[in-house]
């Protein structure tokens, strides 16, 4: 059984498909398959691209006091 590479929380989109280049216009891309297409939209021949996605940020990290450091 293959690995499934998309996260539950994570919809397939043009954005992160391998075949699809981001142009200059934030609403457009273009695909190796269809030609200008909505970034919303996922094709049949939809393959995810991981290095396409941008992570999102990590959580800030806490402030301890130093009094918590004691022993």
């Amino acid at each position: 059984m293959a690995k499934k590479l998309i996260g539950d929380t994570i919809s397939a989109k043009c954005t992160y498909c391998e075949y699809c280049i981001l142009t200059e216009d934030p609403t457009i891309v273009l695909c190796e398959k269809r030609g200008l297409t909505d970034l919303e939209n996922a094709c049949n021949k939809f393959r995810y691209d991981p290095l396409k996605r941008a992570p999102r940020r990590p959580a800030p990290l806490q402030e301890f006091q130093a009094d918590e450091f004691k022993l």
